[in-house]
């Protein structure tokens, strides 16, 4: 069934975040302890839905014939008419545009998924893709197995054949990171408002080669800005990233929850790509997340800015306006390249669940309260319907959003532009189609202009 509502969409899917994904949490509703599902009947629209995007009143709902209402936690019962399907905001989770939970600012690239050169905008889809992946590159070389069955089938596989070579270049897409603020608290916009960021790479060592330390990856970041000449006309222009942090071959550390290893970092200075060497992956070929840091805040030490505005309002003149990533192989042994993922320090966090246990917490004390006796007897036939989790949200939100549904259960709902409509229902896979009161931005069949 086709579903509508105020400009908001839903949003659910599998994630995948570092080695693991987030086991799916149980609740206790009504005393039993259940998995949530938007295949619940409890979950499920059975009828046309009216209503508000921001609050609004119990006596104009009523007189409207309204059905449906967007609030807050925390709102009063009586703001709102009975038999209502609530889409609830969290009251420390939804906004994009500031320092709130689920702004975690993220693209993560499948190395395995060749995106159309000829038209990037085109949704790619591999046949037995259960995780579906939908960013990738437009330059692989390498070896990817496409036998569902395989445990190859979600990996990059370099041999020394690849000696040399640059194996990844030219992700998509590259530019809707922004900064889309003009908040002033320098925190905030180093954690969350892409004032810093981390490129992040999971892999693995395949075999067991010794020897002697090497270098096996380089990995660099083109940028291109747009620039005016002497003449006045606007061009643009490209040079590398300098990074500030690299990783250590000598540090390493654990994620919690089991959910993986990672390399600390070390200080550098100017430097415009980092090694990764054979002493970084572990000897038992597993998986290791390996990232480097670099500050976009115009300045002789660091990066220029990012722009100001994601697509589709398009580039700010003198900013970063779209970010690459190159991978060159240089040494011997062989690797398994899982995914590569551009990340806030926020969202680096949040990506390796170090927030799992306050959304938890804030997920249970909502079902407590709208499954309550007292509630259901003020509010005869009104239920908690969706969580609004992201408002104002861009692409760079979309790895959040998959993070939630599958720690939840797949009863989420965000308001993000319309672009890429077709991607974000595979990469979000949300149970409800939202099929446009307005187009905001681009679309599959047509790149915005």
């Amino acid at each position: 069934m086709k579903k509508i509502y105020i400009l908001i969409l839903v949003i659910f899917s599998l994630a995948k975040s570092q080695d693991k994904v987030p086991l799916q949490h149980p609740f206790t509703v009504n005393g039993d302890t259940t998995y949530l599902n938007a295949s619940d009947p409890n979950f499920q629209q059975k009828h046309f839905l009216k209503g508000w995007h921001w609050d609004s009143k119990k006596k104009i709902n009523t007189a409207l014939r309204m059905n449906q209402v967007d609030i807050y936690d925390w709102n009063n019962e009586d703001q709102f008419q009975d038999s209502a399907m609530l889409v609830i905001k969290p009251w420390n989770w939804s906004h994009g545009n500031d320092g709130k939970l689920f702004n975690a600012r993220s693209i993560q690239y499948a190395p395995y998924l060749l995106i159309n050169s000829t038209n990037p905008d085109e949704l790619v889809i591999r046949n037995g893709d259960t995780i579906k992946e939908v960013f990738g590159f437009k330059y692989i070389n390498g070896n990817i197995d496409n036998n569902p069955n395989s445990p190859n089938f979600y990996k990059l596989i370099i041999d020394s054949s690849k000696k040399n070579s640059i194996i990844l270049d030219n992700p998509w897409p590259q530019d809707f990171f922004s900064k889309s603020s003009d908040i002033s608290d320098t925190a905030t916009k180093n954690n969350y408002l892409c004032r810093q960021m981390y490129i992040s790479i999971n892999l693995s060592k395949i075999g067991n080669s010794i020897g002697n330390d090497f270098d096996l990856l380089r990995i660099e970041l083109p940028y291109s800005i747009i620039d005016t000449t002497q003449l006045g006309v606007d061009t643009v222009k490209y040079d590398f990233i300098q990074f500030d942090k690299i990783p250590s071959s000598n540090l390493y550390d654990t994620i919690q929850n089991n959910r993986g290893i990672y390399r600390n970092l070390i200080d550098t200075v100017g430097l415009r790509y980092f090694h990764i060497n054979r002493n970084m992956l572990p000897s038992n070929n597993s998986n290791i997340t390996i990232s480097a840091h670099f500050q976009l805040i115009r300045d002789d030490e660091h990066n220029l800015e990012i722009k100001d505005f994601s697509p589709p309002k398009g580039p700010s003149k003198f900013k970063i306006d779209s970010l690459g990533i190159r991978v060159t192989y240089l040494g011997r042994d062989s690797i398994a390249i899982n995914w590569v993922r551009f990340e806030t320090p926020h969202a680096q966090k949040f990506l390796r669940g170090y927030y799992d246990n306050i959304i938890i917490e804030d997920i249970q004390n909502v079902l407590n309260r709208y499954n309550s006796n007292q509630f259901t007897q003020a509010n005869p036939g009104s239920k908690l319907f969706r969580f609004n989790t992201i408002i104002e949200g861009f692409l760079m939100n979309w790895q959040a959003e998959r993070y939630l549904n599958k720690l939840i259960g797949n009863i989420g709902t965000s308001e993000v532009g319309n672009y890429y409509t077709k991607h974000y229902e595979r990469y979000v896979n949300p149970p409800d189609r939202w099929f446009g009161l307005v187009g905001l931005g681009r679309d599959n069949s047509q790149p915005y202009t």
